[in-house]
């Protein structure tokens, strides 16, 4: 799709709220996603995304990305994180806001006080497909919280990749990729979305299949809904932070803690002392006979 082309299509933007709870065809569904290649390619055995996206403050969400750090939207905030029925305290001060050439981005990572028991999670290292681009689009996964509903799922094939920024004073402009929510037919083709994220659902995570080293990456983080118009046509859609964007400084930060490095348990470092002294003593042995 041409500059002049987005430039027009983004001029159009308005109503932009945040958002809650993932609404599909007109309900919700609060079973774990049952998508193509679902429970394989992830980094917890038997583990899915379904099991990192957690509450927070309330009815919003946040995403455990693994080494005890949370990230979700920067408009939520941080606080104490409940996942999987545990609630984790919030290490206070630990709040990293992350930020890109045009300004701050909606997006704030923080530390919680106890790890669960799940492997990091894989960024997304680059872009998702846009129908706009590639036809049909990357499929999104999107999950989250809000409604009263619990925790509640949804797809749709990624539209288009832009920037876009907070409504109501929020100073707030990120790298974005967008769903649209509907049956649409366009130039180039047609397609129907019949997920979106509804009232209040920010910070929730949207996971998209790497189809190269076949693995579930974490892609987006869910940031507001709003309305457009395209060739003739209005649209509502659901925006997500793009994280490809902002992975570099999320890895900078979420890194294993010193203790989390391998050591070897008190009898295994006896052993290996004994080797080495052993070796030792053989070396010197035939230095002197062959001296």
């Amino acid at each position: 799709m041409t500059r002049s082309f987005l430039s027009l299509l983004f001029l159009t933007w308005f109503l932009l709220v945040p958002v809650r709870a993932i609404e599909t065809s007109g309900g919700y569904v609060t079973t774990p996603p049952t998508v193509s290649n679902w429970n394989s390619g992830w980094p917890t055995v038997g583990k899915t995304g379904w099991d990192y996206v957690g509450q927070i403050n309330g009815g919003a969400s946040a995403v455990y990305l693994g080494y005890g750090w949370v990230l979700t939207a920067r408009h939520v905030g941080s606080g104490d994180f409940t996942l999987n029925g545990v609630t984790y305290p919030l290490v206070t001060g630990s709040e990293h806001y992350l930020t890109n050439s045009d300004g701050t981005a909606d997006l704030t990572l923080f530390q919680i006080s106890t790890s669960p028991a799940l492997n990091p999670l894989t960024l997304s290292q680059a872009p998702p497909t846009a129908f706009f681009d590639t036809p049909p689009g990357s499929q999104d996964v999107m999950i989250g919280y809000g409604g009263g509903q619990g925790e509640t799922w949804g797809t749709g094939s990624v539209s288009f990749i832009d920037q876009l920024q907070q409504p109501q004073g929020l100073p707030y402009i990120s790298n974005d990729f967008l769903v649209l929510y509907g049956s649409y037919t366009f130039s180039l083709g047609s397609f129907n979305n019949t997920a979106t994220l509804v009232g209040g659902d920010s910070g929730g995570g949207n996971f998209i299949y790497n189809t190269q080293t076949h693995d579930w990456e974490l892609a987006g983080i869910n940031e507001v809904v709003g309305t457009g118009t395209v060739e003739g046509q209005d649209f509502n859609y659901s925006g997500m932070v793009q994280l490809s964007t902002y992975a570099a400084q999320i890895n900078a930060l979420v890194n294993p803690p010193a203790s989390d490095s391998p050591t070897l348990p008190v009898p295994g470092l006896l052993v290996m002392a004994c080797l080495l002294l052993w070796a030792a003593s053989r070396s010197l042995g035939k230095s002197a006979r062959h001296g």
